[in-house]
């Protein structure tokens, strides 16, 4: 078979650009378009890039980057065998394919239950010699998806790796594009016995990033398996019955409808989430939007996980027949049942208890922040802070780096662009009402600050000012003339607002602006009254409300460079806490003294380069966040200095690690901090500086984004004290008449993707 011939089997279209084709030889690995080689004989170890990347880019020894990547071909998934079984490598490679293949068919049925259960069938599954390829087939697109489409790719590897409870993907093969895959029908030569890699399963179709949403899911909160329960499946015979009877009822106009119902009905039951979207998939067979009948299935089962309200008998109850509503019930109720745990026996009576109704987990606002940010010192700062009050641990980790970046001062630094960078923070917590604790986490970092004497050791002489308001700029340079390092706590950040948008001290802005590039020297433009401050540091960590927010920030303060020099923090309201643990300030106080010899490991005026891993990585972050493209100028201007932000949390993470270089690792946390913080501020910033009738619009999007839901409900949950109910029903019949939303026949309202 020639090379041409086998790329050409896979079904990747090339429109424009260069499919690549990679061969190990003496100086590497060599780098060839399929222009080149397409009429050369596949013999083996050769390998096909997963994207397509700009003409004339690709060189023998590379050119394939995320700066020259067009499109994204096909998400690739790699499934090696020794991971799946444990048995080392060297054994695989001289088993005889007699002893291999039943392992590779038992990998394959994991593979094969691990994608149905997140709602996904894989295009393609090459046996590569030592394990399994799969792959998801993706339409064309234009290069600005491939951010978000890698980003989904990440989501979906660490899902379905949770729910095997193993490593069944490799975890590292999530640079979907740039990432090489074996082409189909070579040797694979890395064992002593050579073995043909072959397609074992080929598939039409394609995947949509609406679907990919859907299936990447919630990663860090989702179980191993979907539904873990046992003995709660339905029987055959009942799920023919099910599916024959409410078959003649799938029809168009209430099949959303009926899938998040009876999906609902069957998750609050106990049915496996598989077997659900089983029994969805076969109704929905003949649909032209299957995946929405899956995505109803994954939503029910996630408001269930979460312990929100799902429309189940009551949903069903305004589409199918009283008779058949309560057959269905009746099925429910064997389920429910048969899960309930038997907990004692009573001379020899069972009596079976149903285990005490949990109080509902409140609908959570904001994503958790990534897990890869609790390492090092800021990682036990937070198990040392978290059980002691109920602030989420998002909140101890920003006040956590900001602490860490005002001790630091001008001691060290990296550097952006010719220009040294330093670790000072302007931190916002943004959460609802006083129960998410943003004080009590801010006071937690300023206690440990000023009283940090563990045991008999000496307090540090740290030489931070703490301030509590800021009036004016000239007031502001004061302070950092009399106090260089200084952090100011903002117990309320619109009052600061309110300061800067008063005539007489409408400088503060442009004055804090400054503070944050921490130049040399800051002077007052006053001949009366001349200050001025050397050296100055500042270091801000503020709070704020969501509603509040959206008042004080400006379509001016986005585009004026004020805003996206803030490193948000976003977190959800938490779990009571009536009695919490004291917290040990011994150990804490110890904490602060190991930072502060970690400082103190470098010489006055250090710098930090980055690791030659680092730089690569930079490298190719940077320069496709250079070529995103954003919808508004606003938006463009609130990710202008996500470079910044990400080098200076890369650079605490180095300095908590006593490392010489920032290396890859602390690179990695800095972006996925500051994406998960774009994630969670893209949701807030439609509505700053709009009117409220603007407002209005935002939040009804919000809510239906979620899902579609009937206009009382979509009321409740857009009520504020910013506007009557008036105003609500002129913004939404509005949005009626313009058919920005639509109903169905059963008044259930969605956003009109048309």
């Amino acid at each position: 078979m020639r090379i041409g011939e086998a790329v050409a089997a896979l079904g990747i279209v090339q429109q424009d650009g260069d499919i690549v084709i990679v061969r190990p030889s003496q100086k590497g690995m060599a780098h060839f378009t399929l222009a080149e080689v397409q009429d050369k004989e596949l013999t083996s170890d050769t390998y096909l890039a997963t994207g397509t990347f700009g003409a004339g880019t690709i060189t023998r020894s590379g050119g394939r980057s995320a700066g020259n990547l067009i499109r994204i071909n096909e998400l690739p998934f790699d499934f090696d065998l020794s991971d799946f079984t444990g048995i080392p490598k060297d054994e695989l490679w001289t088993m005889p394919d007699s002893a291999l293949w039943p392992l590779i068919e038992a990998q394959r049925e994991a593979v094969d239950f691990a994608f149905r259960s997140i709602g996904l069938t894989l295009h393609r599954i090459d046996y590569t010699g030592y394990g399994l390829a799969g792959y998801l087939k993706l339409p064309l697109h234009k290069p600005d998806a491939i951010p978000a489409i890698q980003a989904l790719h990440v989501r979906i590897v660490e899902r379905i790796n949770a729910i095997a409870r193993l490593k069944l993907c490799d975890p590292q093969v999530k640079d979907a594009g740039t990432r090489i895959m074996r082409l189909p029908g070579c040797l694979n030569t890395k064992g002593p016995i050579h073995r043909l890699s072959r397609t074992l399963v080929q598939v039409d179709g394609l995947v949509t990033e609406a679907q990919l949403t859907v299936a990447a899911g919630a990663t860090s909160s989702a179980p191993a398996r979907i539904v873990p329960v046992s003995g709660a499946l339905l029987d055959a015979a009942t799920t023919e019955q099910l599916i024959a009877a409410v078959s003649p009822h799938w029809q168009l106009g209430q099949k959303h409808h009926l899938a998040l119902a009876l999906s609902g009905l069957l998750a609050k039951a106990g049915v496996p989430e598989e077997q659900t979207l089983s029994i969805i998939g076969q109704l929905s067979a003949f649909d032209d939007k299957p995946w929405d009948r899956e995505k109803c299935v994954h939503r029910s089962y996630e408001r269930v996980r979460s312990g929100d309200p799902v429309k189940g008998f009551y949903g069903l109850r305004e589409t199918l027949p009283g008779e058949l509503l309560d057959w269905l019930d009746g099925i429910a109720q064997r389920v429910r049942q048969a899960s309930t745990p038997i907990l004692t026996a009573h001379g020899g009576v069972v009596t079976r208890y149903a285990e005490p109704e949990q109080p509902r987990s409140r609908r959570k606002e904001f994503d958790e922040v990534p897990a890869s940010v609790l390492t090092g010192w800021v990682g036990e700062y937070c198990r040392l802070m978290t059980p002691t009050t109920e602030a989420p641990v998002a909140f101890h980790v920003g006040v956590g780096l900001t602490m860490i970046g005002s001790l630091l001062g001008r001691h060290l630094h990296s550097q952006y662009g010719t220009d040294p960078l330093y670790a000072n923070l302007y931190t916002l917590l943004v959460g609802r009402s006083g129960r998410t604790r943003k004080d009590t986490a801010i006071k937690r970092a300023t206690r440990v600050l000023f009283d940090n004497t563990p045991n008999s050791s000496k307090i540090l002489m740290h030489g931070i000012g703490i301030a509590t308001d800021v009036g004016s700029s000239t007031k502001l340079i004061d302070l950092l003339s009399k106090h260089p390092n200084t952090l100011l706590y903002l117990t309320e950040f619109t009052r600061l607002m309110g300061n800067a948008r008063r005539q007489s001290t409408d400088t503060i802005i442009p004055t804090l602006m400054e503070a944050f590039d921490t130049p040399t020297i800051m002077q007052n433009n006053s001949m009366a009254n001349p200050i001025e401050a050397v050296y100055p540091y500042l270091s801000i960590i503020a709070a704020t409300q969501p509603d509040i927010l959206s008042d004080t920030m400006s379509g001016s303060d986005m585009n004026s460079g004020f805003a996206n020099r803030w490193l948000f923090v976003c977190g959800n309201l938490g779990e009571p806490n009536p009695l919490p643990p004291v917290l040990d300030r011994a150990v804490v106080g110890a904490l602060l003294h190991e930072l502060w010899e970690s400082k103190h490991d470098y010489e006055p005026g250090a710098f930090l380069r980055m690791s030659p891993a680092a730089i690569e990585r930079w490298n190719d972050w940077y320069i496709a966040d250079f070529h995103k493209e954003s919808p508004s100028a606003e938006e463009d201007s609130m990710r202008a200095r996500h470079a910044v932000l990400i080098q200076k949390v890369a650079l605490i993470y180095a300095v908590t690690d006593r490392s010489r270089h920032i290396e890859l690792k602390h690179l990695d946390i800095g972006i996925e901090l500051i994406e998960w913080m774009w994630a969670q501020i893209k949701r807030l910033t439609p509505t700053w500086g709009r009117s409220v009738d603007g407002q209005i619009e935002e939040r009804i999007k919000n809510v239906l984004e979620r899902g579609a839901a009937k206009r009382r409900e979509i009321q409740g949950q857009c009520g504020s004290r910013k506007w009557s109910s008036v105003e609500f029903g002129r913004v939404f019949d509005a949005m009626a008449k313009n058919q920005t939303i639509i109903t169905d026949a059963f008044g259930y309202w969605a956003i009109n993707e048309n």
